[in-house]
């Protein structure tokens, strides 16, 4: 899965997508140095985000710079012990679509209530029309 990030827009509005909200989803999770860990059915499991080699480019979106990678968290073990430096946080994701059939998904994530990623999801690859015009769209409605 390709995923798309627009460093040059710092602030974005997301009052201006709300009816375009597909799904929200809230979990606890525990940062830590070494990645992330989330209790799940009365187990710890670690999580780590991962890059797929040679994925990453930079494309060009009318006039913005549009960072394009292969990223994705993996699951990489259960552990008995966690680190002694954590940090407790409340993440939430919300997955818009300007149409619920639509391939593409603008993700927006939260920790603690404060917007700490967005970027765009999608399996086509970046040169597809459709793929462009969702995102030129939803960045015409955040900005």
């Amino acid at each position: 899965m390709l995923n798309i990030f627009i460093p040059e827009i710092s602030n974005i509005d997301i009052k201006n997508i709300s009816k375009f909200l597909l799904s929200e989803h809230s979990e606890k999770i525990l940062l830590c140095f070494d990645g992330e860990y989330k209790y799940i059915n009365n187990k710890w499991y670690k999580f780590k985000i991962t890059t797929v080699s040679n994925s990453d480019k930079v494309e060009k979106l009318n006039n913005v710079n549009i960072f394009c990678s292969q990223v994705y968290k993996r699951k990489t073990e259960t552990t008995n012990r966690l680190p002694c430096e954590n940090e407790y946080k409340l993440y939430k994701k919300q997955i818009y679509k300007l149409n619920p059939k639509s391939k593409n998904k603008f993700i927006v994530e939260f920790i603690d209530g404060v917007i700490k990623d967005y970027y765009f999801e999608s399996h086509e690859f970046f040169s597809n029309k459709s793929l462009q015009e969702d995102m030129s769209s939803f960045l015409s409605l955040l900005k």
